[in-house]
């Protein structure tokens, strides 16, 4: 997967990803500038939808001609932080490129290693226990089959005490999907140590919105199946919130897995 951006003056940027998953990789070859850095920023936002367990960023043939466009590093590292919560490290700086990091403070806020493969090993972010995708075909049925999958992954990753809640955050986050977007809808269910992380994508950027009550029922969508309101992810979440790209937005929520009188310390190694 690769895409070029050529700049006015004939010198453009390559981004291509040799590697997806477990750890995303994404090569950087050409010339950075602030009219490609924003559309770096929106691939490496689709990148980190995917939930890898770390991303590397290899700048070893990177040039860039002022300071301001490697700040791009800086935002990506900022959602990353948020979510999906993973690492973001760069790799293999021409001493060029060094020089700029540490001048503006990048290196201060991401690990920046000498090779991609020293980077790639020392990435390490929360380890992905278990992994479930689903494509969904947007429509009346797509909260029940979503309800579905939540059943049977819970059962079989052996987390019956988050059952409630993730039926609740996958409900409305794909009911949502359904009302207020078009195309597609792509789940992702990820278990990761003491959370279980719940990804809904559509074609859609625009942010969630609350349903009312006309749309769900013009969309064919009964409270039964989902759409009972977005506070209701607030009610049930760790946390949640939204990625938005060009080409549309991945709408999130953490459930804790944590069953009565466990300590926090022990979920931490689960």
């Amino acid at each position: 997967m690769s895409i070029y951006m050529a700049n006015p003056d004939g010198e453009g940027l390559l981004i291509y990803t040799p590697q997806r998953l477990p750890v995303t990789v994404v090569v950087l070859d050409g010339r950075l500038t602030m009219r490609s850095a924003a559309r770096l920023r929106g691939w490496l936002i689709k990148s980190l939808v995917e939930c890898p367990d770390a991303m590397v960023i290899d700048v070893g043939n990177l040039a860039v001609d002022s300071d301001l466009p490697l700040t791009v590093f800086r935002a990506i590292r900022r959602h990353a932080a948020n979510w999906p919560a993973i690492p973001v490290v760069l790799a293999a700086p021409s001493p060029e490129i060094g020089e700029r990091l540490a001048r503006t403070g990048l290196t201060e806020s991401l690990p920046v290693h000498p090779t991609r493969a020293e980077a790639i090993m020392k990435a390490t972010g929360p380890p992905t226990i278990a992994r479930a995708d689903r494509d969904l075909v947007p429509g009346p049925a797509a909260p029940s089959e979503v309800r579905t999958l939540i059943t049977d992954v819970c059962a079989a990753w052996d987390i019956p005490q988050v059952l409630d809640a993730a039926l609740i955050v996958a409900s409305e986050l794909v009911t949502n999907a359904v009302v207020h977007a078009s195309g597609a809808v792509h789940v992702t269910v990820l278990l990761r140590r003491a959370r279980l992380h719940l990804v809904v994508r559509d074609q859609n950027p625009d942010p969630p919105r609350r349903l009312q009550s006309t749309l769900r029922s013009s969309a064919g969508i009964s409270l039964d199946s989902g759409g009972r309101g977005l506070p209701l992810l607030d009610a049930v979440c760790r946390a949640w919130g939204h990625l938005s790209s060009d080409t549309g937005k991945a709408v999130w929520g953490i459930v804790e897995v944590r069953e009565p009188g466990t300590d926090t310390e022990e979920l931490a190694h689960l």
